[in-house]
């Protein structure tokens, strides 16, 4: 099994290093691979169990403003092609510090006082009791994203077909949370 840069799926799929990619985000090859849709997750804020947000419903744009973020480095805006950030259009942080995609690391940042995330429910959750977090909903309506199995487009060999196969019934199942979160 091969692994490529969490920023270069469909490349990697394109080049013939991998038969299958999970993608979320928009890549400009994105036209010249077949996608099968699999599940969304819920984007949550992730912060200090005493941050002000806490104890809140959900947030809005405007509670970004003036914020400072700690986020995967594919979020860096410098990059070319830059990922959207991850919380509501219009908001403006007043930093955004970026960092491995480690998320260990990101979580001791935000538990450290040092700015707040925002991850998927699924992954921030394990965190939330030996790290003294607490998650909110981003929006009235949940923020998610939705997650693809990737493959080139054509035939593909009856291994590669079997696995997309598994992948699918098992991913396509209903869930609350995530991948390996309750509702799996």
């Amino acid at each position: 099994m091969e692994t490529v840069p969490d920023d270069a799926p469909v490349p990697a799929l394109l080049a013939d290093l991998v038969d299958v990619a999970l993608v979320t985000k928009p890549d400009l090859q994105m036209d010249r691979v077949s996608l099968t849709r699999l599940f969304e997750d819920e984007m949550v804020a992730v912060v200090p169990a005493g941050h002000p947000w806490a104890r809140r419903a959900h947030l809005t744009a405007r509670d970004f403003d003036g914020a400072d973020l700690v986020l995967y480095d594919f979020y860096d805006q410098k990059r070319i092609p830059s990922m959207p950030l991850p919380i509501p259009a219009g908001a403006r942080p007043a930093r955004i510090t970026t960092m491995p995609v480690v998320t260990d690391l990101v979580v001791e940042m935000v538990a450290g006082g040092q700015g707040v995330t925002v991850l998927p429910n699924w992954v921030a959750a394990p965190y939330t009791t030996s790290h003294g977090l607490a998650l909110v909903r981003i929006g009235a309506r949940p923020l998610t994203r939705t997650w693809f199995c990737a493959t080139r487009t054509g035939t593909h060999p009856p291994h590669v077909e079997a696995f997309v196969e598994e992948l699918t019934s098992r991913l396509r199942a209903p869930r609350t949370t995530g991948p390996d979160g309750p509702g799996s």
